[in-house]
């Protein structure tokens, strides 16, 4: 069967099984957050799938009267509405939906599969939606500059893989995600950054090709 994401009976269970210390990952953002939300202010989650970071943070944060939504194109990844969080079926490549006195806004492994064009027009209206103050954390799977490298991080991601998938499971995946999942360097989305306007930014994470930055206004 070919791969879809919203066809995915487990989705937490796959994703962690499919991005190295992707729970570890959730756990470094949900330290790093409390630095940044602001209380009446919004929170959001681009390519939010299933919402498990936005209620993990939901649960953890001490902040007051924060508006939490979770924006995904795929309509059956989508849970219920929870407590202060709102979940919206929404195409990120669209503009029918804003982002006003947000003070956070987290895209896990979203970015990675819109079309190169509409990256940084996202990533401008992310800019022009966040407070003064506030942050943009990404996640994204890169291609190495080096070809020595890159290779050497397939080689060991399919390593980790082959503990949860069979070889015929990870060749069929790779092969529906040619056409949808379209990577860049670190050094492309950190330009991206920069034309969108972001000045400050760092990597907080980085496992084989698997990077995460901390993008601040």
């Amino acid at each position: 069967m070919k791969f879809h994401f919203d066809t995915i009976k487990d989705f937490d269970k796959h994703i962690s099984q499919s991005i190295p210390n992707y729970l570890a990952i959730h756990e470094i953002i949900l330290g790093m957050s409390e630095y940044f939300i602001e209380e009446n202010t919004n929170v959001f989650d681009l390519g939010c799938s299933k919402g498990t970071l936005l209620k993990k943070l939901m649960k953890k944060s001490e902040k007051e009267n924060i508006n939490y939504f979770g924006l995904d194109v795929s309509k059956n990844l989508l849970p219920k509405n929870e407590g202060n969080i709102t979940f919206l079926n929404k195409d990120l490549t669209t503009n029918n939906f804003d982002m006003n006195n947000s003070s956070l806004i987290f895209s896990i492994f979203t970015l990675q599969f819109l079309p190169k064009k509409e990256r940084l027009r996202l990533l401008k209206k992310i800019y022009n939606g966040l407070n003064k103050g506030g942050a943009l954390v990404v996640t994204e799977k890169v291609y190495s500059r080096e070809s020595l490298t890159q290779d050497l991080y397939t080689s060991l991601y399919y390593e980790f893989k082959s503990k949860s998938f069979s070889y015929e499971e990870i060749m069929a995946k790779e092969k529906d995600l040619r056409p949808i999942m379209k990577l860049l360097t670190k050094e492309e989305n950190v330009k991206l950054f920069e034309e969108a306007g972001f000045k400050i930014h760092d990597t907080f994470f980085q496992y084989y090709n698997f990077v995460g930055w901390i993008c601040i206004k």
